[in-house]
């Protein structure tokens, strides 16, 4: 077999590595971009509430005060 043979079927096997090197790259790509994402945790809004507090935010009447709006709505106006 001539060295020219060897040489050019080398040369269309390193490229077929490289198109399907490619090929991988841009499909791998391609589906982590369009799974779907999982929606983020769910936020407890009396736990954001309680991490102020301990945190000195918010001071205890503000707490207990927007607690309460959480667990049974805003007051009611009276008229």
């Amino acid at each position: 077999m001539p060295l020219r043979y060897v040489v050019v079927s080398g040369s269309i096997c390193l490229l077929a590595i490289t198109v399907v090197i490619c090929v991988t790259v841009i499909a791998h790509r391609l589906i982590v971009r369009w799974e779907p994402r999982r929606p983020a945790a769910a936020v407890d809004p009396a736990q954001v509430l309680a991490e102020r507090f301990a945190r000195g935010e918010i001071d205890d009447a503000e707490y207990a005060h927007r607690l309460s709006v959480l667990r049974f709505g805003p007051p009611l106006e009276v008229r």
